[in-house]
């Protein structure tokens, strides 16, 4: 027992250290990939994870890094052959980024489910309640409306040792990614944090130049050269993204940044007519290998398109469905407070209970696509 205490010492001691920035070693004989790899790490949004505001998940993240990060033995014959652009790809995603994403889609889950949970505890404990004051206003516990009552409480209570379930898995997932003692990561994941903070501000305030260091980019780039024989070099295609901001980029209102709240949607089409192709379009155009470079160069940034798109629509819902939330909470507390019939009051809980609920889900959904987008831009 004195020895799991001392290896639990030992692993706190590790989640106080900054998560060091490992530099992924490519052949030394092509020094162009290692430099690739270097500035990737070098972005502006360096410690994406720490922007949720959680203290929690920088911890757990710092542990998966020092205790569990793979190592990258790059192929030579993989820089050096015949490849497809999917094998790049894959070449490029750097394990370092898909752990950090991995143990950030856990954790967030396990908040989702665990906030779930709290707010299904507090509905039904309110139910509890006003069956109670039901049963004492001499309606008995044989009439139909209790025992309508009754049911749906037991199929409530269900739900909630499903979400037990649910938590115990994910907790077993992300003990795995972060090599820590089951008992220190249950410990930390009982603290009591506010929902994590799904913002994508820091993103449309990058430059759009860094897309041209994610993976997908990075993979088109070195197909195109490779497959030119060496007449291409990669950093003939440096400076196809404009000097802009991500917003610029693909057509976001400069509004997002005075209120996160505020509705704002993507231009549909504007990040691939602002890429700069022209010097290359004079060198190559009609080419074959240039379409497949250009065509695998236009579904990254569209990829990226997709999940910004898909952001800003569902940022517009949580804003409806939060309003909604508020309004429905407002108005139980009012009957609660009043002499309401108790079937009357039931209905009102559980639409303050629906609402909440929908406006947690969609919260979530907000922080999975802000998740994806880091993981498109291959940034840690």
């Amino acid at each position: 027992m004195l020895s799991r205490f001392v290896v639990l010492g030992l692993c706190c001691c590790v989640l106080g250290n900054c998560v060091a920035a490992n530099k992924v070693g490519i052949s030394g004989k092509d020094n162009v990939f290692q430099s690739v790899v270097m500035e990737r790490t070098a972005s502006t949004l360096e410690s994406w994870w720490s922007l949720f505001n959680d203290p929690v998940i920088d911890r757990l993240v710092s542990s998966a890094v020092n205790l569990n990060m793979p190592a990258q033995k790059p192929s030579d014959n993989l820089l050096n052959t015949d490849v497809s652009y999917s094998a790049l790809s894959r070449f490029y995603s750097d394990p370092k980024a898909t752990l950090i994403v991995d143990v950030t889609q856990n954790y967030m889950h396990y908040r989702y489910i665990q906030n779930q949970q709290q707010i299904l505890n507090a509905y039904l404990a309110d139910r509890n309640e006003i069956i109670t004051a039901f049963v004492k206003g001499s309606k008995g516990t044989t009439d139909p409306h209790f025992i309508r009552m009754k049911s749906a409480t037991d199929t409530l209570a269900k739900k909630s040792i499903s979400l037990d379930r649910q938590k115990d898995k994910i907790l077993r997932d992300i003990t795995k990614l972060t090599k820590l003692l089951p008992e220190y990561v249950s410990q930390v994941l009982k603290q009591q944090v506010s929902i994590p903070r799904a913002d994508i501000t820091p993103i449309l305030a990058s430059p759009a130049s860094m897309i041209a260091m994610s993976p997908d980019v990075v993979a088109a780039r070195f197909y195109f050269m490779q497959k030119m024989n060496g007449s291409v070099q990669f950093s003939d295609t440096d400076n196809v993204f404009p000097d802009m901001a991500m917003n610029g980029f693909y057509g976001v209102s400069d509004d997002v940044y005075v209120n996160n709240n505020a509705r704002w949607s993507v231009s549909v089409g504007h990040a691939v007519k602002a890429i700069n192709l022209q010097h290359l379009e004079e060198l190559y155009a009609g080419q074959d290998i240039y379409n497949d470079f250009r065509n695998h160069l236009f579904d990254a940034v569209m990829n990226l398109e997709r999940l910004i798109m898909s952001y800003a629509y569902i940022q517009e819902q949580y804003i409806v469905l939060r309003n909604a939330a508020v309004s429905t909470e407002r108005d139980y507390t009012v009957m609660a407070s009043s002499d309401s019939d108790p079937i009357v009051l039931l209905q009102a809980r559980k639409e303050a209970y629906a609402a909440e609920t929908a406006a947690l889900h969609a919260e979530h959904e907000k922080v999975k696509l802000l998740i994806e987008v880091y993981e498109k831009l291959g940034v840690y």
